[in-house]
């Protein structure tokens, strides 16, 4: 692997993920932005404020450093810490495997409701006979 540039302090006019902790930071947010060449294949690392402040420890190693491992330093949470409420940073949230399998589950579900959905729009469903009375369940109408 060779490093074709470095620079330090580069302020994103975009959205961008961090390749040290793999959080999403916003437009604004002041980067350490290094571009590498291996092979044919061209890549940026970007690092965002903690993960630099990860680099400044006394005992960081930079060899064989893979997307998200500056947050196996246990100094990491501390250092993350100080950052909570930074309109810059994105809160990301953590949930278990289950959690995120049902998640995805219920979003394939969704999904495919709202495509039936569809059908049944482009097939005239309001023009049928009840759709009134659906939109009023809708929208919370009693009858008596």
């Amino acid at each position: 692997m060779d490093q074709l540039s470095y620079k330090r302090g580069v302020i994103s006019r975009k959205t961008h993920h961090c390749s040290g902790c793999l959080k999403k930071w916003t437009k604004g947010t002041s980067w350490d932005v290094q571009v590498n060449v291996d092979g044919g294949d061209i890549w940026t690392w970007r690092e965002c404020p903690i993960c630099q402040e990860i680099k400044q420890l006394p005992h960081f190693e930079y060899e064989e450093m893979y997307e998200g491992d500056f947050r196996e330093y246990d100094e990491y949470n501390k250092i993350e810490k100080k950052y909570k409420g930074d309109p810059k940073m994105d809160e990301m949230i953590e949930v278990s495997k289950l959690e995120f399998e049902n998640m995805k589950k219920r979003i394939e579900h969704l999904e495919e409701r709202d495509a039936w959905l569809d059908c049944l729009e482009i097939a005239g469903v309001d023009n049928w006979e009840g759709y009134s009375y659906a939109c009023d369940i809708r929208d919370g109408v009693k009858y008596e």
